[in-house]
């Protein structure tokens, strides 16, 4: 089973398949390309994660030296190395868009136990600062024990006043979307309280202390979401996540109504059959998805 935030990405076809199935290489990549961002209309898909639940390397195929088998885990031991492509973070998406206002906007599909080292490897190749929602597909470790980490994608600024510093205000003026249904926010709350709490404030929209600021977004299991997403529409829809739990698959851009049929992106689950396509080659070679 592929896990929730694995995308079949089909926006743009013409020109987004064309580019992903001519299976670049690195080398066919200039070292110093530049992450090309989406125009205004358009958006791609940058992949954070696309590991196992434990990432990879795992745990037990480096301390025991084999893969249950009596074998060796080569691709584990490569793993090890610095820049291996075999080294995988928990499954993970960033949806970048450009809105038809100009300004580009981010949103994040599952915040895992490997969130931290997804984001510091990848989001300051492609210039982002901060994120504008967070969609959650299941309450399991591999999508939720990153949420703690969130404070540091909310961008903060001193306030002072008459020379007294009084704390800490996000640039935005806004908490930051936690959007999923009942059963995983239920869950992520129980893990992390004093992010469920509400957030100590001074004053308006000012916090005592320096920590994530957030709005729990509950959404029904088949929802259509757009406010709570920035502006980008997000069709919500139950998958089978093993046996009968139910995680929440994602389908980005609604194409009658925006961008002449530009805003489309898929997101399936249990989609075994499916390839995985980046947006743009570049995205694919920054995140390391060749054969």
């Amino acid at each position: 089973m592929i896990p929730a935030a694995v995308a079949l990405a089909v926006g743009t076809v013409s020109i987004w398949l064309a580019r992903a199935r001519k299976r670049c290489k690195p080398e066919d990549v200039p070292s110093n390309a530049p992450p090309f961002p989406p125009k205004q209309g358009e958006f791609d898909v940058i992949f954070l994660g696309t590991g196992a639940s434990t990432g990879v390397p795992t745990i037990t195929h480096i301390i025991q030296g084999t893969d249950g088998k009596g074998k060796a885990c080569e691709v584990c031991q490569d793993a090890l190395n610095s820049g291996s492509r075999n080294r995988r973070n928990n499954v993970s998406i960033l949806v970048r868009f450009c809105d038809f206002d100009g300004s580009t906007k981010h949103l994040m599909v599952d915040a895992g136990k490997t969130m931290r080292t997804a984001v510091i490897e990848s989001f300051p190749k492609f210039g982002v600062r901060d994120i504008d929602a967070l969609l959650l597909t299941h309450g399991h470790a591999d999508a939720v024990l990153g949420l703690d980490d969130l404070r540091d994608l909310q961008v903060l600024e001193d306030v002072v006043e008459d020379g007294k510093f009084l704390g800490y205000r996000t640039l935005t003026g806004a908490p930051l979307k936690v959007v999923s249904n009942k059963a995983t926010l239920d869950t992520a709350k129980s893990i992390f309280p004093y992010l469920a709490g509400g957030v100590e404030m001074v004053k308006p929209n000012v916090m005592r202390r320096r920590v994530a600021c957030l709005e729990w977004v509950e959404v029904e299991d088949k929802a259509m979401l757009c406010e709570e997403t920035a502006g980008m529409p997000v069709r919500v829809f139950p998958v089978f996540h093993g046996s009968n739990y139910i995680s929440l698959g994602f389908a980005f851009g609604r194409c009658e109504t925006f961008g002449k049929g530009k805003w489309h992106v898929g997101l399936d689950p249990d989609a075994l059959a499916l390839p995985m396509f980046a947006h743009q080659s570049q995205v694919a070679w920054q995140i390391g998805l060749y054969d």
